[in-house]
């Protein structure tokens, strides 16, 4: 049987993965993902690859409020609607996009949390954010602060044959996915270009390219001293523009809801 096994969101951008039962399915992606994230003094994206302390901040959608907590202690709550009138523009590494700020008070936290001056920001949904055409976009398409394109789709298969050619074996949390497969044949997912997952359909956009953010461990904070899972993805899983590969970058074709269990099965 093939089905969804796993589902995760990060509020903030490089925050804690939370686990999830069922989420809703919206343009920019699972519901409450990505939509926030810190930016620096002069309007770029930061980080866990700088500063990976951000991997320890714990994200919660609770009510109708954002609870933010690090290390177990609670940080701050911020309301998950706000107005747009006080945005500004900012930078996703080269992609333009908007945000507002949320919280002067969580904003003097996340200060002195990085040692860097810093704000985080919310993307409000009248920031059309598009999925460039370079990365598979079409009219219509948008993202939230995500890298690129608004899901990312793993497969447990996929883990296993890596982790075979590995000396020690790697978690799927070194990968950050929003939805996990199983019952999939390793590295089929390199064939797929539309695909359903109970009511919802996706288009499959490319393959993500992997940074140096999966050889940092999610939970120690340490870098892997081999540089791995780069170092053996590089003896076989070159992507077709560079880099090394591993998932899927995906796009709603429409909205709904995907729970656990959910089938699986490739439409093109």
């Amino acid at each position: 049987m093939k089905y969804l096994s796993s589902i995760y969101r990060y509020p903030i951008k490089s925050s804690m993965a939370i686990s999830l039962q069922e989420s809703v399915v919206q343009k920019r992606g699972l519901e409450f993902d990505r939509l926030w994230c810190l930016f620096d003094e002069n309007e770029q994206a930061l980080t866990a690859r700088e500063y990976p302390q951000i991997l320890d901040i714990e994200a919660k959608v609770s009510g109708e409020e954002l609870q933010i907590s690090y290390l177990d202690k609670t940080v701050g709550r911020i309301p998950l609607a706000m107005s747009p009138a006080e945005s500004k523009s900012v930078k996703v590494f080269n992609y333009d996009t908007e945000g507002v700020s949320v919280s002067s008070t969580i904003n003097e936290w996340f200060t002195e949390l990085l040692g860097i001056n810093c704000q985080l920001l919310f993307q409000h949904d009248v920031f059309e954010r598009q999925v460039l055409e370079k990365h598979g976009g079409a009219a219509g398409d948008v993202v939230g602060y995500a890298d690129q394109c608004p899901i990312l789709l793993t497969t447990e298969a996929s883990l296993d044959d890596l982790s075979r050619r590995m000396k020690r074996p790697i978690m799927m949390n070194r990968f950050r996915p929003n939805l996990v497969l199983s019952g999939i044949d390793a590295w089929d997912e390199d064939n797929w270009q539309l695909i359903r997952i109970g009511d919802c359909e996706f288009k499959v956009n490319q393959p993500c390219i992997r940074c140096v953010l999966t050889t940092i461990d999610p939970v120690t904070k340490e870098k892997d001293p081999d540089t791995e899972p780069l170092r053996t993805m590089n003896s076989f899983r070159k992507g077709p523009q560079g880099g090394v590969v591993f998932g899927m970058h995906i796009t709603p074709v429409n909205s709904g809801v995907v729970k656990l269990d959910d089938p699986f099965e490739v439409l093109k």
